[in-house]
Protein backbone atom coordinates (compact mmCIF):
# COMPACT_ATOMS: atom_id res chain seq x y z
CA UNK A 1 0.00 0.00 0.00
CA UNK A 2 2.69 2.66 0.89
CA UNK A 3 4.68 2.06 -2.54
CA UNK A 4 1.45 2.44 -4.41
CA UNK A 5 0.82 5.70 -2.65
CA UNK A 6 3.99 6.89 -3.38
CA UNK A 7 3.64 5.70 -7.53
CA UNK A 8 0.31 7.64 -7.03
CA UNK A 9 1.76 10.83 -6.45
CA UNK A 10 4.71 10.48 -8.82
CA UNK A 11 1.64 9.75 -11.43
CA UNK A 12 -0.12 13.05 -10.34
CA UNK A 13 3.24 15.05 -10.64
CA UNK A 14 3.43 15.45 -6.68
CA UNK A 15 7.36 15.37 -6.00
CA UNK A 16 8.98 12.93 -3.30
CA UNK A 17 11.96 14.87 -1.92
CA UNK A 18 13.33 12.53 -0.06
CA UNK A 19 13.55 8.82 0.99
CA UNK A 20 14.69 7.44 4.77
CA UNK A 21 14.66 4.52 6.27
CA UNK A 22 16.67 2.87 8.87
CA UNK A 23 17.00 0.08 11.10
CA UNK A 24 18.47 1.12 14.15
CA UNK A 25 18.72 4.84 14.74
CA UNK A 26 16.03 7.37 13.41
CA UNK A 27 17.81 10.55 14.69
CA UNK A 28 19.97 11.05 11.52
CA UNK A 29 16.78 9.90 9.30
CA UNK A 30 14.51 12.94 11.01
CA UNK A 31 17.21 15.17 10.52
CA UNK A 32 18.15 14.46 6.58
CA UNK A 33 14.10 15.57 6.38
CA UNK A 34 14.38 18.55 8.02
CA UNK A 35 17.36 19.62 6.53
CA UNK A 36 15.26 18.41 3.00
CA UNK A 37 12.72 20.93 4.54
CA UNK A 38 9.98 17.84 4.07
CA UNK A 39 6.53 18.51 6.02
CA UNK A 40 4.53 15.79 4.78
CA UNK A 41 5.56 12.54 6.37
CA UNK A 42 4.64 9.24 4.74
CA UNK A 43 5.78 6.40 7.62
CA UNK A 44 5.04 2.73 7.02
CA UNK A 45 5.96 1.26 10.23
CA UNK A 46 4.90 -0.73 13.78
CA UNK A 47 3.77 1.09 17.02
CA UNK A 48 7.21 0.06 18.25
CA UNK A 49 8.82 1.92 15.86
CA UNK A 50 6.21 4.28 16.09
CA UNK A 51 7.01 5.20 19.75
CA UNK A 52 10.31 6.14 18.65
CA UNK A 53 9.78 7.74 15.28
CA UNK A 54 7.23 10.39 17.49
CA UNK A 55 9.56 10.35 20.35
CA UNK A 56 12.31 11.70 17.60
CA UNK A 57 9.91 13.96 16.12
CA UNK A 58 9.03 15.58 19.64
CA UNK A 59 13.13 16.62 20.05
CA UNK A 60 13.19 17.47 16.90
CA UNK A 61 9.96 19.72 17.12
CA UNK A 62 9.14 18.16 13.57
CA UNK A 63 4.97 18.08 14.65
CA UNK A 64 2.37 20.83 14.58
CA UNK A 65 1.16 23.09 11.69
CA UNK A 66 4.28 23.00 10.11
CA UNK A 67 3.97 19.07 9.40
CA UNK A 68 1.73 16.49 8.39
CA UNK A 69 2.85 13.17 9.10
CA UNK A 70 0.78 9.71 7.13
CA UNK A 71 1.64 6.65 9.17
CA UNK A 72 -0.03 3.45 7.51
CA UNK A 73 0.16 0.40 9.97
CA UNK A 74 -1.58 -1.55 12.13
CA UNK A 75 -1.52 -0.01 15.84
CA UNK A 76 -2.93 -1.50 19.29
CA UNK A 77 -5.13 0.75 20.98
CA UNK A 78 -3.45 3.57 22.75
CA UNK A 79 -0.46 2.26 21.76
CA UNK A 80 1.29 5.83 22.37
CA UNK A 81 0.86 4.97 26.25
CA UNK A 82 3.11 2.16 26.78
CA UNK A 83 6.25 3.29 28.37
CA UNK A 84 9.03 2.50 25.71
CA UNK A 85 10.45 4.26 23.22
CA UNK A 86 11.94 7.19 25.08
CA UNK A 87 9.44 9.94 26.09
CA UNK A 88 6.27 10.40 28.20
CA UNK A 89 3.26 9.58 26.67
CA UNK A 90 2.18 13.67 26.94
CA UNK A 91 5.23 14.14 25.05
CA UNK A 92 4.01 11.52 22.12
CA UNK A 93 0.60 12.98 22.37
CA UNK A 94 1.80 16.47 21.61
CA UNK A 95 4.04 15.13 18.30
CA UNK A 96 0.90 13.05 17.27
CA UNK A 97 -1.39 15.85 17.50
CA UNK A 98 -2.80 15.94 13.84
CA UNK A 99 -1.24 12.76 12.39
CA UNK A 100 -3.33 10.88 10.17
CA UNK A 101 -3.36 6.91 11.04
CA UNK A 102 -4.36 4.39 8.60
CA UNK A 103 -5.08 0.55 9.29
CA UNK A 104 -4.26 -2.34 6.58
CA UNK A 105 -7.41 -3.72 5.69
CA UNK A 106 -7.39 -7.33 5.97
CA UNK A 107 -9.26 -8.87 3.10
CA UNK A 108 -10.64 -12.35 3.10
CA UNK A 109 -10.45 -15.00 0.38
CA UNK A 110 -13.47 -17.04 1.11
CA UNK A 111 -15.78 -14.60 -1.22
CA UNK A 112 -17.72 -13.43 1.81
CA UNK A 113 -18.75 -9.51 2.48
CA UNK A 114 -17.05 -7.81 4.94
CA UNK A 115 -18.57 -5.30 7.39
CA UNK A 116 -17.46 -2.63 4.98
CA UNK A 117 -19.39 -3.87 1.78
CA UNK A 118 -16.25 -4.85 0.13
Amino acid sequence: AHNRLVADLDDNNLVVLETQSFTTEVSTALEKLKHADVRIILGNFNEVWARRIFCEAYKFHMFGRKYQWIIMGTFAEEWWLKPDGGCAPSELVEALHGAILTDLLPLSTDRQITVSGI
